[in-house]
């Protein structure tokens, strides 16, 4: 590599601006309480 290259700081991390999307997102669901039931939104996609 030349020096100049090599001269470059590098900044890592991530700053206010910076972006991601999740393609899949996969959790547990756990209850100790029988009487609840998993809302809509929380329940597995059968297409996964």
């Amino acid at each position: 590599m030349s020096p100049a290259a090599l001269a470059q700081p590098r900044i890592p991390g991530v700053h206010e601006g910076d972006w991601f999307r999740y393609d899949k997102v996969y959790f547990d669901w756990f209850s100790n309480d029988t009487q609840v039931t998993i809302p809509s939104d929380v329940a597995m996609d059968e297409r996964y």
